[in-house]
């Protein structure tokens, strides 16, 4: 659930740190999440979603963090399905 109660749909959360992953490959992940945003803003937008960042934002790359706070950002006042995307940046070197 959403923060405001709402039940979000199915998510992933990647988390790192269980998964093991080598910091290349959750540097790959990080850079598909912000073309992601960029790709879907549009979908977003026309379906009246509204996008909520949970989870740290310390330690995101900043590509990432601009693409996710312009559209958070376009879609704060959108009315329709809230989509709640997490994540976790404890990554420790492999």
């Amino acid at each position: 659930m959403c923060p405001s109660g709402h039940r979000s749909p199915d998510a992933l959360q990647l988390q790192p740190r269980e998964l093991e992953a080598p910091k290349a490959e959750v540097d790959f992940l990080m850079e598909l999440y912000g073309q992601y945003l960029v790709a879907e803003r549009g979908e977003i937008m026309d379906n009246n979603i509204r996008l909520v960042h949970l989870g740290r934002r310390t330690g995101l790359p900043d590509s990432v963090l601009r693409e996710m706070d312009e559209t958070v950002r376009l879609s704060q006042d959108n009315t329709g399905l809230r989509l709640c995307l997490a994540s976790t940046t404890e990554v420790e070197p492999s």
